[in-house]
């Protein structure tokens, strides 16, 4: 492998943890079409991380490559970031970039690794396991794919171990996960191809001596597509789905599965859901040590296309699997929309043990909606993706979503894609905004901090003191005010989906923002890096009717 390396160090680093990453096929397409890129990164948090925006800004002006795909972990008052992208001075190489800030925002040290000359993507990121000064990653892009090894401090590429498709010369693997079983070891999963079937290849790989041991599984008569598998007790746990047929034809099968086996690779017990439903898409689950697996998966929808041809789309979801393989519970997520980027991409148990949380994506159109070639509902909306944060309880009940939208325009994909413990409090959440703009792409990383009941804003989750009379009906939220490159607004209405826009002034009266289409109980996250340092206003417009006007201060 050819490698280009870019560090700048100014301290040191701690443990890393990732989760998986799923990405629109068209969107990455987009992408690689385009030789322009640009990258911003963006923390909402409370109040210990508000004054650092500019930092990370500048962080990512350094850094200048599209960021995808980016993961956190939050250890000893450091974040880290790890995610894969392109240099825009050497692209089409495409690569894995590591950067570890302060909780106040305070960029500590970044380094980056690209892959020459190769149109591809590090595209399954995994988990990054820290031991003693090394580091450890599991990544895809390549041919072998391979064990990235670097210095925690400096985020220098000390070596790279690849990894062989073990049991078929001849075939490929897609790294999908990466867990630490000991101090000494950890487990690798990878989607292993022999002769066009589809098992799994899961290593044991010695941090010590770089050896590594292998278990292959499989089930007969199907593709097994595992999406994460952990080590407990003295047994391994794996998630994923199976699935046969083409998913263009009428005949195809797809089912949510769950794998206890001992280490050796003998299989103690396998759930799989109903054969007369579809689950497709299982990404991700989180195990504890009575071994019950929470797993994150998606409720398909088929359409028929005609002429023989189908097209299953799907709706986010949990199920609940008890230690000895029984379905305790299923539970759809959000609004009965079913699409193709509609997705639950990590989940975390909850700091009071109450429930879980779930993080990922979800359309506000469904996929008629956009075969009938609509570019805006009904409402004049247009056809976009939310970010989704969830919390179901270990009962099943949802107990409260937030929907969060950071970018503008038509098919724009707001994603969440990790979620770590804040030590502050709340929760620490990675993904990227990717905006699909005239002739080039606009992708960044972002951050949020979140509290106890997902909220940006604080308060987010209280009910309105009142209904009358109809302006105290209306609830808009500003936070952090003052403010200096992002302000965050809350809006809570009588009607979910209506005709409402958001309008700022400046202290002139001068229109300086406009977004038309605004919903009710979704937090926007506005860019005023433009604004002038001053005072401002900010109104919800229902027509020519003003709603409710606020202020803020624009403060540097």
């Amino acid at each position: 492998m050819s490698f280009v390396h870019r560090n700048s160090d100014i301290g040191c680093s701690e443990k890393l943890q990732i989760a998986i990453d799923i990405r629109p096929s068209f969107l990455i397409l987009y992408m690689l079409r385009n030789t322009h890129i640009i990258t911003l990164i963006v923390v909402m948090s409370l109040v210990s991380c508000m004054h650092a925006q500019s930092n990370l800004d500048s962080l990512y002006s350094l850094l200048d490559h599209i960021s995808r795909g980016s993961m956190i972990s939050v250890d000893e008052g450091e974040i880290i970031t790890i995610g894969n992208g392109s240099p825009a001075d050497t692209f089409p190489g495409l690569g894995v970039f590591f950067v570890r800030l302060s909780t106040s925002g305070a960029v500590l040290s970044q380094s980056s690794f690209f892959e020459e000359g190769k149109l591809r993507f590090f595209d399954n990121l995994n988990d990054v396991c820290i031991r003693d000064s090394l580091a450890y990653t599991f990544v895809s892009g390549t041919s072998p794919q391979y064990v990235l090894i670097y210095n925690k401090f400096s985020g220098v590429l000390l070596d790279s171990v690849p990894v062989p498709s073990a049991f078929d010369p001849q075939g490929s693997i897609l790294p999908v996960s990466l867990h630490r079983i000991d101090p000494n070891r950890l487990l690798l999963c990878a989607q292993a191809t022999t002769n066009n079937v589809v098992e799994t290849q899961l290593t044991v790989f010695n941090m010590h001596d770089m050896t590594m041991t292998h278990i292959r599984s499989s089930l007969p008569g199907f593709d097994e597509h595992i999406k994460d598998a952990h080590w407990i007790d003295g047994h391994i746990y794996m998630a994923g789905y199976v699935r046969s047929g083409s998913s263009l034809s009428e005949n195809f099968r797809s089912m949510t599965t769950v794998v206890k086996m001992d280490t050796s690779g003998q299989v103690i017990w396998r759930y799989l859901s109903p054969p007369d439903s579809l689950r497709i898409f299982t990404t991700t689950a989180i195990v504890n040590q009575d071994g019950i697996v929470l797993v994150a998966q998606n409720f398909v929808r088929r359409y028929d296309l005609g002429n023989g041809v189908f097209r299953h789309v799907s709706r986010p979801g949990f199920a609940y699997i008890n230690s000895d393989g029984a379905l305790l519970w299923e539970k759809r997520v959000g609004a009965a929309r079913y699409s193709s980027t509609s997705i639950l991409n990590d989940v975390i148990e909850c700091q009071d043990n109450t429930g879980f949380i779930g993080i990922g994506v979800q359309s506000n159109y469904d996929f008629s909606d956009y075969q009938l070639g609509l570019d805006t509902l009904p409402d004049g909306r247009p056809l976009q993706d939310d970010a989704i944060v969830v919390k179901i309880s270990k009962a099943g009940a949802i107990q409260w979503t937030r929907n969060y939208s950071r970018s503008e325009g038509l098919f724009t994909n707001d994603r969440l894609k990790d979620i770590v413990d804040h030590p502050a409090g709340g929760y620490l959440i990675s993904g990227d905004v990717a905006e699909l703009s005239g002739d080039k792409p606009l992708v960044r990383t972002w951050l949020l901090h979140i509290d106890e009941y997902g909220c940006v804003v604080p308060g987010c989750h209280l009910p309105s003191a009142t209904i009358t009379p109809k302006a105290d009906s209306i609830t808009m939220l500003l936070y952090p005010n003052p403010a200096s490159d992002h302000l965050n607004v809350f809006v809570r209405t009588e009607q979910s989906y209506t005709r409402y826009s958001i309008r700022i002034f400046d202290s002139l009266g001068h229109v300086v923002y406009e977004r038309p289409h605004a919903m009710s109980e979704l937090t926007y996250i506005l860019d005023i890096s433009d604004f002038l340092p001053g005072k401002y206003f900010i109104q919800l417009i229902d027509g020519h009717s003003i709603l409710k006007t606020s202020g803020f201060v624009v403060q540097r």
